[in-house]
């Protein structure tokens, strides 16, 4: 029998992500690029990783916040 990866998810309440540092508080415009209506759908994936032995023990949702929170200091206009 192949081994199976199982695992739980537990629902819970929407959490807001704020940067991790401070960022400029001004509007920005979309480009033509970005303006387009094409553009304005999801794209359903799903991503894999390879296993990392320095992951070993760390929660994956402080993780993810983490990353999240990190991110949103370069792409701030996503962060409201």
């Amino acid at each position: 029998m192949a081994n199976s990866l199982v695992f739980k998810v537990h629902r819970r309440e929407p959490e807001l992500i704020v940067p991790a540092k401070p960022t400029p508080r001004e509007y920005k415009l979309l480009s033509d690029i970005d303006d387009q209506e094409g553009f304005r759908c999801q794209t359903p994936i799903i991503q894999f990783y390879r296993y990392n032995p320095s992951m070993q023990g760390r929660d994956p949702v402080k993780v993810i916040r983490e990353a999240l929170a990190q991110a949103l200091v370069f792409y701030y206009p996503f962060a409201g």
